[in-house]
C-alpha cells in the first residue's frame, strides 16, 4: 500500500512539475475554423460560409476571453494565377463566430480553388473547394 502511495505521489508530482507552457505562442491557440455549405461548386453558385475562433489573441487556456467588437473580414478566392480576389465580407460577431454568403466567380475554372478569411494577427482560415466542369 505504501509503495502505491509513493508511486501515485511521484506521478502527481511529475504532472505538476511539467505544467503547461505559458509562452502564449500561436502554436498553443485553437486555430480559426472555416466551413462551407458545399465542397463542390459551379461558377455563379452561392456559397454559405461559417467559422469559429475568429478572435484576436489566444484565449483557449481557461481564462475568459475579453469580448471584442463585432467586425468583418474579407473573403478571398484564389485559383491558379488568380490570387486573393475578394468575393465579399464575412461578418464576425463578439464570440468570434463568422458568417458569410458569397458567389463563386463566373469565370472560375474547373479544378481546385481556395477560399480564405483573415482577421489579421495570425487569425486566418482557408478551405479548398472543387469547381465542377
Amino acid at each position: 500500500m505504501r509503495r502505491s502511495v509513493m508511486v501515485l505521489s511521484a506521478c502527481v508530482l511529475a504532472v505538476l512539475a511539467s505544467g503547461c507552457s505559458d509562452t502564449g505562442s500561436g502554436e498553443d491557440c485553437v486555430g480559426a475554423e472555416l466551413t462551407a455549405s458545399q465542397s463542390t461548386v459551379a461558377p455563379g453558385d452561392e456559397l454559405a460560409l461559417t467559422g469559429a475562433y475568429f478572435l484576436t489573441g489566444c484565449h483557449d487556456t481557461g481564462e475568459a476571453a475579453p469580448e471584442q467588437d463585432a467586425t468583418s473580414a474579407p473573403v478571398l478566392w484564389s485559383q491558379g494565377m488568380r490570387e486573393g480576389a475578394q468575393l465579399g465580407e464575412a461578418a464576425i460577431d463578439t464570440r468570434g463566430e463568422l458568417t458569410a454568403t458569397v458567389t463563386v466567380p463566373d469565370d472560375a475554372a474547373a479544378g481546385e480553388a481556395t477560399v480564405s478569411v483573415s482577421l489579421g494577427a495570425g487569425t486566418t482560415a482557408e478551405l479548398t473547394l472543387t469547381v465542377a466542369p
